[in-house]
């Protein structure tokens, strides 16, 4: 099947949005690896967990997906599948590669922190005085004591801020990944719309240029041109916008790639049949009452893992009071060929600061962890909740236009065979059409609105952040069903 190429000036007929949608997430786990490509040594254990995490999340088993792909998942020129769009966005985005370059940092502290502290040698040496005719000289290793009880709330610390820096990580990639199959679908419906804008406006040219010959042949008074010329004009005027609109919606989706704006002539979007969608109604409520689904939100374990680093951290804080204990060994020798074996122990007194400050920090740093975790917490049931009541009046004006689409294209056939038959003038038949095209303008804006509702709710679910792009949704919200002989105001595609 010939794909779709956007053309302001000419266009293509093209059938509606097609299940690549769910098939976006399909390439998640490996499009990220699209970021560790170049490096020659392996992948580091912790960016595999988190795209592995990531993977599940949108229910993928990263093992099944390729090990490697090539630095650019599209090449201008061809049809740009969702899959396409959101590996070379995950291999574009800054809030992933600083995330990953965050997860590095956290897996290296791991690391540092399980090490001991080096020994000390320490050469010792004296020079005679007055009537000492001998001077010693000898040498001491010194060791650090304090690992013994500070060690394991070290580890503890960084392993906690590696599994937060791996929830990062994870939730940077499902947001990038939903933030392209979000602006996929608004450049596909603004492209569509586009379209259909256009055989409206053919439409109501032919249905002008029927009246002004009836006009011409004294069948029907001047009067009657007004509507159709305003319903012209009007559409026109529109076209106009909705041509930038779509232009637009395809630059910031190639900017996200991070293609060259030079690339649009060139982007071209695959035919799809298939629903937006699955047959699944996501419940936000029932999601909101799910305390495993709830625990299972990346947000919400990050916070969690805070929270357990500030734990170790007020543990650390408490055991440093007596963070500089050493014991030293060495053996003493003088010039007279006498020696002895030294022995030494030294520690810092907790007199003049004994660390209660840092104490009290690590306290009220704990306290606003927690806070955190529960503010996250109630943050997700709000987003979901929110989501929600957005997803359920979308699907209502899906339902509505829905059932306007399949009146007015019933109209429209009958009135096509009226016609046939001669019981209906042409121009009955052409205004049907005009009707019929603003409904299907309306149904795809429409089933575009749901499409996001249900994205910003798996954002909400999987604990990504706020996405940038469903606001730019082509959504036709004033747009009703549309019989002809309307106004030209009710003639307006967009909002």
């Amino acid at each position: 099947m010939e794909p779709f190429r956007y053309n302001p000036k000419c266009r293509e007929p093209a059938p509606a949005l097609g299940g690549a949608v769910m098939a976006g997430a399909t390439l998640l786990a490996s499009s990220a690896l699209l970021l560790f490509a170049c490096n020659t040594t392996p992948t580091p254990p912790a960016r595999h967990d988190a795209v592995s995490l990531a993977a599940s999340r949108l229910d993928r088993d990263a093992a099944t997906l390729a090990p490697a792909l090539a630095s650019q998942a599209w090449t201008p020129g061809t049809p740009l599948t969702m899959e396409a769009a959101i590996a070379d966005a995950l291999s574009q985005d800054p809030a992933v590669r600083a995330a990953l370059a965050r997860l590095d940092a956290a897996t290296a502290r791991v690391d540092q922190a399980s090490r001991l502290p080096n020994p000390m040698l320490d050469l010792i040496g004296g020079v005679p005085l007055g009537d000492m005719g001998v001077a010693p000289y000898g040498l001491m290793v010194a060791q650090q004591l304090s690992f013994l009880w500070t060690l394991e709330r070290r580890e503890a610390i960084a392993t906690a801020d590696l599994r937060a820096a791996t929830m990062d990580v994870a939730a940077a990639l499902v947001s990038a990944a939903l933030d392209a199959r979000a602006q996929y679908i608004t450049a596909w419906t603004a492209i569509e719309v586009a379209r259909l804008t256009d055989a409206t406006l053919a439409h109501a040219r032919r249905v002008e240029a029927a009246i002004h010959h009836t006009v011409g042949a004294g069948l029907r008074p001047a009067s009657d041109l007004a509507e159709p010329i305003a319903m012209r004009a009007g559409l026109e005027a529109r076209a106009a916008s909705i041509d930038a609109q779509a232009v637009e919606a395809q630059v910031t989706l190639l900017r996200l790639m991070g293609a060259s704006d030079a690339a649009l002539p060139s982007l071209s979007v695959p035919v799809e049949v298939t629903p937006l969608y699955d047959a699944r109604l996501p419940d936000a409520e029932a999601l909101c009452r799910d305390a495993a689904q709830l625990d299972a939100n990346l947000s919400i374990l990050a916070a969690k893992a805070r929270v357990e680093s500030a734990a170790a951290r007020l543990g650390l804080d408490e055991a440093s009071r007596w963070d500089s204990v050493s014991l030293s060994a060495g053996r003493e020798r003088d010039m007279a060929g006498d020696s002895a074996w030294m022995f030494g122990l030294s520690i810092e007194l907790p007199i003049f600061d004994d660390g209660s400050p840092a104490i009290a920090v690590a306290k009220a740093e704990l306290d606003a962890a927690r806070l955190d975790a529960e503010a996250a917490r109630q943050d997700v049931v709000a987003r979901l909740r929110r989501a929600g009541a957005r997803f359920g009046a979308t699907r209502g004006g899906v339902a509505a236009a829905e059932a306007a689409s399949a009146a007015s294209s019933l109209a429209a056939a009958a009135d096509e065979r009226d016609v046939s038959e001669g019981l209906t003038p042409p121009m009955t038949a052409l205004q049907g059409l005009i009707a019929r095209d603003l409904d299907l303008t309306a149904l795809t804006s429409a089933r575009a609105a749901e499409a996001l509702a249900r994205i910003d709710i798996e954002r909400a679910r999987l604990g990504t952040k706020v996405g940038t792009s469903s606001g730019a949704a082509i959504a036709a919200s004033t747009l009703g069903p549309r019989r002809a002989g309307s106004s030209a105001q009710s003639m307006e595609i967009m909002p």
